[in-house]
């Protein structure tokens, strides 16, 4: 246990300097508000802050519906267990434009 807890400033650091890097969190405002857009017209009510997300459906069968078929999608969510009508939706704070296009595509694949 010490040996992890002694490496984690090395794993830490770089992640800061990411995140610490002039206009980050403008670009993950940004990735969001364009989920956003992209998901506007899907059967869900999109809950976010940022990019922690969550796909907000009408009953729990259509999230549980929802998850499979997501995940057979590729995309990965959880259900969330506080409100099982939803499913947490988590993209990556590095993601790159070419994989939210990707996203978008396969959320929207799943719903279509």
């Amino acid at each position: 246990m010490i040996e992890k807890v002694q490496k984690a400033p090395f794993i830490t650091v770089p992640v800061l300097d990411i995140v610490e890097e002039s206009g980050f969190l403008d670009r993950v405002l940004a990735i969001s508000d364009r989920l956003a857009d992209a998901f506007e017209p899907l059967p869900f009510e999109l809950r976010r802050h940022g990019l922690m997300m969550a796909f907000k459906f009408a009953d729990e069968g259509s999230a549980m519906t929802a998850t499979t078929d997501l995940f057979d999608a590729g995309v990965f969510v959880v259900w969330a267990n506080n409100d099982r009508s939803a499913v947490q939706f988590l993209p990556p704070l590095v993601i790159t434009d070419d994989e939210v296009d990707e996203l978008i595509d396969r959320v929207r694949g799943v719903f279509a």
